[in-house]
């Protein structure tokens, strides 16, 4: 509704809430820098300048860029993203800064880096500078001059993907701006239509763990505190079983087992959560002397969950166990060992995938069940459909433990970890989206091909 600068004013969406435009290239450009100067820092989390493209430019120009740097060329380079900031901001425009604030190891540099650029710029600016915190701004230059905010409409929120390279356990999601690359333009067919697509594989157990909440009739509201968690140490047992189920329902949905980089450790938690929900509602169950409010409660759950759930395995168990099968090939024929233990283990994991599926399907079959049950039929269809769900968490997670072993027995960490990369890597596009669009509906694909206006 009118003239605006969106990235360097605030604006409002729908009728009052103050929106704050965070300013990528000053907020998200400072990695560029640290990539090229701290490259063996950086190396183990999948950034391997000059053994594979990591940067938009090279994967446009088809060739790597120079590095290492050091740490005058880091400072200015930073230092031209801030002068470019500057020349494009208009009067009292907003140049917002917001990262992460452990920068992934790392803080020190960055805050280096920042602190000489940001010196450079206002020694020789001819603009004036004003420094303040995002509550200062609003309380003293948004809210005073609230009623002249622009309305800005849109269709979807979405997370910007990284300005590198991300190599996540279902392949390789080139930058932000590279293009197209093997015949795919990843921003196009992927972060626009799914801006959150790392944290999407959470979507099927979120969906389950809500269906079960909704059944028996159990809010997600909690009344607990923080001290009344640190008090109980942290043991869920110590507390109602109420706030148990309510709690690992919520951890299930947290945001770092699913996305961005979940290591194994981090990925099997949420099976753990939902295999302790499930088992309390087991219990719950079984206590149960009425249970007409179950059937009132209940709303079918389609069958796309169950799918959903069975192929995630693909790429958080199958292509991990691919993966760490090159690896140790690698270091058995340069080493002469047969680190059969290290094969072990990913045998055992394969075996327990093969449970896990057996299990999710028989859900799945229970559930369908479920929808036309009635009486004591309906109580049986929910505790067997609770059970199999139980137990494909548990194959999952024991799957994934031995995944876990098979590292361990490998035993050269940096040699393993280079082979997962370069796997990683050469698996384009990722696989994830192609699971994605397969277990949703016809009116899903349609609304995220058509997004509606807000």
């Amino acid at each position: 509704d009118g003239e605006l600068n969106e990235k360097y004013e605030p604006f409002l969406i729908g009728q009052d809430i103050i929106a704050l435009p965070r300013h990528f290239p000053v907020s998200q450009y400072i990695w560029r820098p640290i990539t090229k100067w701290k490259i063996d820092g950086v190396r183990n989390q999948g950034y391997n300048i000059g053994r594979y493209w990591v940067l938009p430019e090279e994967y446009r120009e088809r060739s790597f860029v120079r590095a290492p740097i050091d740490r005058t060329t880091a400072i200015a380079e930073y230092e031209s993203v801030l002068r470019q900031a500057l020349q494009e901001a208009p009067d009292k425009g907003l140049i917002l800064y917001i990262q992460d604030l452990e920068l992934m190891d790392f803080g020190d540099i960055a805050l280096d880096i920042m602190q000489n650029a940001w010196t450079n710029v206002i020694a020789d600016a001819d603009t004036k500078i004003t420094f303040i915190s995002p509550d200062e701004y609003i309380e003293k230059r948004v809210i005073p001059d609230i009623a002249h905010l622009k309305h800005v409409r849109f269709h979807q929120v979405s997370w910007a993907p990284e300005i590198r390279l991300v190599l996540r356990y279902d392949g390789h999601y080139p930058p932000l701006e590279a293009g197209t690359y093997r015949e795919f333009d990843a921003t196009q067919e992927i972060f626009r239509p799914s801006p959150f697509i790392f944290w999407e594989p959470g979507r099927y157990m979120a969906k389950l763990s809500n269906f079960f909440l909704t059944t028996f009739g159990i809010s997600p509201r909690i009344d607990l505190t923080a001290g009344q968690l640190l008090e109980a140490q942290y043991d869920f047992s110590k507390l109602p079983v109420h706030d148990q189920i309510v709690l690992h329902s919520r951890i299930i949905k947290r945001a770092c087992n699913w996305g961005w980089f979940p290591n194994e450790g981090l990925q099997k938690r949420p099976f753990l959560n939902c295999y302790c929900l499930t088992d309390l509602l087991i219990s719950q169950l079984d206590e149960m002397e009425e249970y007409k409010h179950l059937i009132q409660n209940y709303a079918s759950l389609d069958s796309s969950c169950f799918y959903g759930l069975e192929r995630i395995l693909e790429v958080i168990i199958d292509t991990r166990c691919n993966y760490l099968t090159e690896a140790i090939v690698k270091l058995s024929m340069r080493s002469g060992w047969e680190y059969e233990e290290a094969f072990e283990e990913l045998n055992i994991s394969r075996r327990w995938r093969q449970e896990a599926t057996k299990f999710i399907f028989r859900a799945q079959q229970h559930n369908e069940r479920l929808r036309f049950a009635s009486g004591g039929r309906f109580l049986t269809e929910l505790r067997r459909l609770l059970v199999n769900s139980r137990e494909y968490c548990r194959s999952v997670f024991i799957s994934i433990d031995h995944i876990q072993h098979a590292w361990i027995k490998a035993g050269d960490t940096e040699s393993v970890l280079t082979t997962m990369y370069e796997s990683l890597y050469r698996l384009y596009p990722p696989k994830f989206p192609a699971i994605l669009e397969s277990t949703l509906s016809e009116e899903e694909l349609r609304q995220l091909r058509n997004p509606e206006l807000k």
